[in-house]
């Protein structure tokens, strides 16, 4: 064994100190190390060679233009052996291509950069490039060189970059086979005349397997070594090794704030070796600031100081580094500040839904909701509301989509019902943080209104305009349709005919349609002509009337009947009185059967020949009045009298009142017949008859005329009452259906 580290060590030399590199695989028995050394050699110089190649012999050296030198390709031998992931070693340069046991060396290669074989770039090969993806990390390997060893079986893979922590080429455990792989900063950035020191070996590849494994850190050689424990260790030859920490990564620092790490110490070398810390970080050595560099020796305690970034969720890197050791140091700021959601509008009213059967729905309105403050991303859930039922989303960019700060996304939603009703509700826009993992919900405040037609039950004298449902809310003045629908079988009536049944009255907002299946009807004339009741009266216009039922105006009445003609007589008006005796005034009634009188007054005939035996008798201006009988002279009797002065009067009689006329038709009852008039005084007419009032929609009848007295005719009766109207204003009402009406 100590002769292999001596070997390995002249050979290291024969190579070149300045390359830092990595040679794998056990050295057990003194026979192989011969073949081993060579296989190493060779390796080395291969790789170097393909270095250059890389570097100088490629046109271009950067096929996709993203600043980062591709290595060359693999080549594929179909059958031929060869590391899974890679293929075999270039043909074309220099450098050898078979190890010490006749097999041809494996190869990998890896592109760098921004632009890399995943972003299937054409220029550089598209997806059947012959190089693996390497991630736009220069800490990362970009080629190996392997040998399959002695068991000529490549048990050595190579795969594609996904992070840091996963390796990207990696050895079976108790394979044989040697590999030497360089980082991207080694193979074309380090300076120096031989292109700089190739192969960091990591501290954690010193394991029982590579027990025998050599590097050159620390300007001192170090040999992977059996720790006596069933472990292995780094051994600088000559000097008494050790092992150093890690850095512990710091996380949510504040921003543009200053960190110190942990302290660590570097042991298994002598004197005193440069540090050197990248990224614009600082070096404290036991506590005192120095720098980007800094001489350190055994025992130090080195901590590495650097500020945050200004923008949160930020990963700054800051490695020191002895010789090829690395110890690095991240420095994460802040978890971003959670996000707030903003929506407009933070409300919505006046949704109406205007339905007429079934389900009916609001015009939809767009929300846009922002992400407006704060500094993370929001991640869009769900849209719910509360209560639910009556609102909807109908189209939505936001769930699943994520929203960065001032991006916005948009909701639109709609109010929906199946009568009618006040609506009200909350919408909320749900999300999450992408880094700070807040639920943050948006929310808008819904209100609406849903109107359906109004169906009428049988009422009277119906004002469309007060119905509760369009009072409510202020419906009625609301720019939207206004239904109103009689059924079939619903009559709506009026008990007066000042008033008609149903009226549309004024000032709706919209459309007013009115839809009459059932029966409207007006109240009918009051007696002696009055107009028929009016059954729709259409205040003002713009009416939709659809007539399917009956429209019925109401009967005028009757007219009253003429007065009767007027009459006269005549009677008597005493002056004075006289009174005779027998014998100078005599009434003289003849007994016999002429019967007749005479009357004397001192032997003067007065009356003469009076028929029949009056007790009174009017002649010559007086009137005479038989009193006392005195006696009889022959076939006459003989009576005393009295005289008395008479003026003659005229009395003048009226005729008798007309008949009462029948009431008109209507919903407050049928129409009837006028009634007879009243008889008039002596000698004058009596009233005619009142007429007969009107059916639904038709005029009353006229009254009779007066029947004539001695003193004149008999009046006319009176006209019979207009009818009703079935529909008052016909110009405000644009009429369809195939119903009856009735009336003016």
């Amino acid at each position: 064994m100590v002769l292999a580290l001596f070997a390995a060590v002249g050979l290291l030399g024969a190579v070149g100190f300045g390359y830092s590199t990595l040679i794998k695989g056990p050295a057990r028995g003194v026979s192989e190390i011969t073949s081993r050394t060579v296989s190493e050699t060779d390796i080395f110089q291969a790789a170097k060679i393909l270095v250059a190649a890389s570097r100088d012999n490629q046109s271009p050296t950067d096929c996709d233009g993203d600043t980062y030198i591709e290595p060359l390709p693999w080549r594929s031998d179909a059958g031929a052996p060869a590391p899974a992931g890679g293929g075999l070693i270039p043909a074309g340069t220099a450098a050898r291509t078979k190890d010490s046991w006749g097999t041809v060396f494996g190869y990998c290669s890896w592109d760098h950069g921004p632009i890399t074989v995943a972003s299937n770039n054409a220029a550089c090969g598209g997806a059947s490039a012959m190089r693996r993806n390497g991630g736009d990390l220069k800490t990362e390997h970009v080629l190996a060189v392997i040998s399959a060893g002695p068991d000529r079986t490549f048990q050595t893979t190579c795969a594609d970059y996904v992070n840091t922590a996963t390796p990207v080429i990696s050895k079976a455990a108790g394979s044989d086979d040697i590999f030497v792989a360089f980082t991207y900063g080694e193979a074309f950035e380090a300076t120096g005349a031989s292109g700089g020191g190739l192969g960091n070996v990591p501290d954690e590849e010193c394991t029982p397997d590579n027990i025998g494994l050599v590097r050159y850190e620390q300007e001192v050689v170090q040999v992977c070594m059996d720790d006596g424990a069933g472990g292995a260790e780094w051994k600088e030859i000559g000097a008494e090794t050790g092992s150093s920490q890690a850095y512990i990564p710091q996380t949510g620092a504040t921003l543009n704030t200053a960190y110190t790490s942990n302290e660590i110490s570097f042991m298994g070398f002598h004197g005193t070796r440069l540090a050197t810390v990248d990224n614009g970080g600082i070096i404290v050595v036991n506590g005192n600031t120095v720098g980007p560099s800094a001489q350190i020796k055994v025992g130090d305690l080195v901590a590495i100081r650097a500020t945050a970034a200004s923008v949160p969720e930020t990963t700054q890197t800051y490695t020191l580094k002895i010789g090829s050791i690395q110890r690095p140091w991240s420095l994460t700021s802040r978890l971003k500040t959670a996000h707030v959601l903003t929506t407009s509008p933070g409300s919505i009213s006046n949704m109406w839904v205007d339905g007429t059967s079934g389900e009916a729905y609001s015009p939809t309105t767009s929300v846009t909701v922002r992400n407006n403050s704060g500094e993370d991303s929001a991640v869009m859930g769900a849209v719910s509301f509360s209560p639910a039922g009556n609102f909807e989303v109908t189209a939505s960019t936001c769930v699943g989509l994520t929203l960065a700060p001032g991006q916005n996304c948009i909701v639109t939603v709609r109010a929906k019902a199946s009568a009618t009703a006040i609506l009200s509700s909350t919408m909320t826009v749900a999300s999450t943080g992408v880094s700070n993992p807040s639920a943050v919900n948006g929310t808008v405040g819904l209100s609406g209104d849903a109107l359906f037609p109004v169906t009428l039950s049988n009422s009277t004298h119906v004002n469309v305009s007060s119905l509760a449902v369009f009072t409510t809310n202020g419906r009625w003045g609301q720019s939207r349709p206004k239904r109103v629908t009689v059924p079939s079988g619903v009559t709506i009536g009026a008990t007066s005919a000042s008033t008609p049944a149903l009226r549309s009255g004024t000032g709706w907002g919209g459309t007013l349609h009115i839809t009459n299946d059932g029966s409207i009807q007006g109240a009918g004339g009051q007696p002696n002509g009055g107009q028929g009741g009016t059954a729709f009266l259409a205040d003002a216009s713009g009416i939709q009337l659809i007539n399917n039922g009956t429209i019925y105006g109401g009967g005028g009445a009757g007219g009253y009947g003429g007065a009767g003609g007027a009459g006269y007589y005549y009677d008597y008006q005493n002056t004075g009185q006289q009174y005779s005796s027998w014998s100078s005034y005599q009434w003289h009634w003849e007994q016999n059967g002429s019967s007749h009188a005479n009357i004397y007054i001192s032997g003067s005939k007065a009356v003469n020949n009076y028929a029949g035996n009056p007790t009174s008798i009017d002649s010559g201006g007086y009137r005479y009045t038989r009193g006392t009988h005195y006696g009889n002279s022959g076939s006459w009797a003989m009576y005393g009298f009295a005289r008395q002065r008479i003026t003659p009067i005229t009395y003048y009689t009226t005729g008798g009142g007309g008949g009462t006329g029948g009431r008109g038709q209507g919903y407050d009852g049928a129409n009837t017949s006028g009634s007879a008039g009243a008889a008039g005084g002596t000698n004058a007419g009596s009233g005619g008859v009142g007429g007969t009032g009107g059916g639904w929609g038709a005029s009353g009848s006229a009254g009779n005329t007066g029947v004539a007295g001695n003193n004149g005719s008999g009046a006319g009766g009176g006209a019979g009452g207009a009818a009703g109207y079935a529909i008052q204003n016909w110009g405000n009402v644009t009429l369809t259906g195939a119903g009856t009406r009735l009336g003016l």
